[in-house]
């Protein structure tokens, strides 16, 4: 008796002190305010009354809430709530909200060969058999259309431009854009002296990428961070991958280093909501000491896992500073990592202390 006693009362004090009790975190958390701190609120209350109690009601309601979220919002941080959120309905088979969601996805940028590229999928075959599947097909152009629309279409172009850029760059060097990432690499400098034959190449893609540096400034000057409901989310890879993996580093005519000024801007367009703080987390843990990539050791900032293969996931990175890690973590609007360890399946790394409160939950 005395042993259940004891028990009741740790649950009571920690649902007290933690805020974790069901009538008052993750279901009434009000998101009617535009601050990222009140969305990322409700998110991160869900997320950890989940791992909690392992209910998933507290996902099915969070993935059916987002649905009312502003689309420039959504598309900008919160999409991968959509893509989580169609993997649930079509496992539970809920055909009408999958409807719904594929509805928003679409309104949020999702693309027309992406969308063909899952009606393909066996995994979808009943449900785009279903009138609900059938009537989002005849629906689709309708609704891309009105994404379209909103995009800025002078930033898109200029993007394209630059991206064009790089591909002609690096045509050059391997033939084609397929063949740098299949590794099919051509040679057509083969018959210069190794050393010419380096520095063409080291020289060719470092004016390329200098100049679009330098036009990425200016555009971001002119016309605020590229989120994805500014220029839909094909640019954004580009714009990351030439500002922060670049090793020796590259400078504006100002002389910012590209990595420090990508690094700020996303670091306010988080807060601004214009785009989210795990894609941010990502690039800073995987690009800004990147593996491959980096001018320095790999490390990671905040903690960030990354899929592996065979549906693992590991941190690949020591984390500088591991102490304050949640700190840093909280600043940005991420859960603790202890949270995002049970949620994404990852093995938490040594040095970092649990709260005393949630051992139990790690307990072999």
């Amino acid at each position: 008796m005395l042993k259940c006693s004891c028990v009741l009362l740790f649950l009571f004090t920690f649902c007290f002190n933690y805020g974790f009790s069901k009538n008052n975190s993750c279901s009434d958390t009000d998101t009617s305010g535009s601050s990222a701190a009140l969305y990322y609120k409700k998110i991160n209350d869900c997320y950890t009354q989940f791992v909690l109690e392992t209910d998933s009601q507290y996902l099915s309601d969070l993935y059916e809430e987002v649905l009312s979220w502003d689309n420039e919002i959504v598309s900008n941080c919160f999409y991968n709530l959509l893509e989580d959120g169609r993997s649930y309905y079509l496992r539970t088979k809920q055909y009408d909200k999958l409807s719904a969601t594929f509805r928003k996805q679409i309104g949020c940028g999702l693309r027309d060969g992406t969308f063909a590229h899952i009606k393909k999928k066996k995994t979808y075959s009943k449900f785009f058999a279903s009138s609900y599947g059938q009537n989002l097909n005849d629906s689709f152009y309708i609704l891309h259309a009105k994404f379209k629309k909103q995009i800025n279409l002078t930033y898109f172009s200029s993007v394209q431009n630059l991206i064009a850029r790089d591909v002609f760059a690096r045509n050059i060097l391997y033939g084609s854009f397929e063949n740098y990432f299949s590794g099919q690499k051509l040679k057509p400098f083969a018959l210069l002296p190794d050393s010419i034959n380096f520095e063409i190449q080291k020289n060719l893609m470092r004016y390329t990428d200098s100049t679009c540096f330098e036009d990425i400034v200016k555009l971001v000057s002119s016309n605020g961070f590229p989120s994805a409901s500014k220029i839909g989310t094909g640019g954004l890879g580009f714009l990351y991958a030439h500002l922060f993996i670049t090793c020796p580093k590259i400078y504006s005519s100002a002389g910012i280093p590209s990595d420090r000024f990508i690094d700020s801007i996303m670091h306010l367009a988080v807060e601004n909501m214009e785009v989210g703080n795990s894609t941010y987390a990502y690039e800073k843990d995987y690009s800004t000491s990147s593996h491959g990539n980096s001018c320095s050791e790999p490390f990671s900032t905040y903690g960030t896992s990354v899929n592996i293969g065979g549906g693992k996931r590991e941190i690949l990175s020591a984390i500088i500073d591991i102490e304050n890690l949640d700190s840093r973590r909280a600043a940005i609007f991420l859960p603790p990592l202890w949270v995002d360890a049970i949620m994404n399946k990852f093995e938490l790394p040594e040095g970092y202390i649990l709260p005393e409160e949630v051992k139990y939950l790690f307990a072999q």
